[in-house]
């Protein structure tokens, strides 16, 4: 099983180091300054070396 997590967490953060960024807040309590464009969010995000975008719907 140890085997398996650090296998999973190497997927998610290579290296063992990742920079993830919540946008939770623009999809449950839209709109949210800042957020309004969501695609320009995401984009730049990805341009400050984000590695993922954690967001849920609820």
């Amino acid at each position: 099983m140890a085997d398996a997590l650090a296998n999973r967490l190497e997927t998610l953060l290579p290296g063992g180091r990742g920079v993830w960024v919540p946008m939770d807040h623009s999809a449950s309590s839209f709109p949210e300054n800042g957020l309004m464009d969501a695609d320009s969010a995401v984009d730049a995000a990805i341009e400050g070396g984000a590695d993922a975008i954690v967001l849920h719907k609820g």
